[in-house]
């Protein structure tokens, strides 16, 4: 199901335009990204936990040169579904 079949389909459910659909979702979406920017694992009831991690420096090697390479970290986030 697309994204848009979605915002159809709970927009007739509630009996509110389509638009005001995705005003929400933008808005929650939104919510839950600044708190991981913040670093603070979201927790979806019924659906699952955002969680940001870091990811540390890493060996690595120019597979053209054959040169010793640090390849950054960074921060990565994931998904647990909870059922």
């Amino acid at each position: 199901m697309l994204s848009t079949e979605l915002h159809k389909q709970v927009a007739e459910t509630l009996g509110i335009e389509e638009t005001q659909v995705n005003d929400v979702v933008a808005q929650y979406l939104e919510a839950i990204g600044a708190r991981l920017k913040a670093g603070e694992p979201v927790r979806v009831p019924g659906l699952g936990m955002f969680k940001v991690r870091d990811i540390p420096d890493l060996p690595g090697r120019n597979p053209a040169t054959g040169e010793h390479i640090v390849i950054p970290g960074k921060r990565d986030v994931r998904f647990n579904w909870i059922p």
